[in-house]
């Protein structure tokens, strides 16, 4: 129940982020990342996490921006279901620019090869 309500909710923040309503969204992304972290419902944690972390890099708060992006990709890896490589997937392309933009080389190395296998998987 808590997952689907979650879910459903970073649906409503994906779609406000459509229609360029960021600060709405960003009320929704946190909404449902508290949920996630109540219940240690990773995949949601994840996805709001996400959302979060692309909004801050978009309004220019790169380091909060980069820390939520790690938090996504971390939670995406040990998330509850089988499709845990498909989460995983979702966060890392944002990871990667975040730590490019960021000038964090030393840690986009080590995550090139999980990107590939992530990739080849999906």
């Amino acid at each position: 129940r808590f997952r689907d309500q979650g879910e459903a909710i970073c649906l409503w923040a994906d779609l406000l982020i459509l229609e360029s309503k960021f600060q709405d969204a960003q009320g929704l992304y946190q909404r449902a990342r508290d949920i996630g972290e109540a219940h240690g419902l990773f995949s949601l944690e994840s996805h709001a996490c996400l959302g979060l972390g692309n909004l801050a890099t978009r309004e220019g708060r790169d380091a909060e921006g980069l820390d939520l992006l790690r938090n996504a990709f971390a939670a995406g890896r040990i998330t509850e279901h089988e499709n845990s490589i498909v989460e995983e997937l979702d966060s890392l392309p944002s990871l990667l620019d975040a730590l490019f933009k960021a000038d964090e080389l030393e840690e986009v190395a080590p995550l090139l090869p999980r990107f590939r296998e992530a990739a080849k998987a999906e």
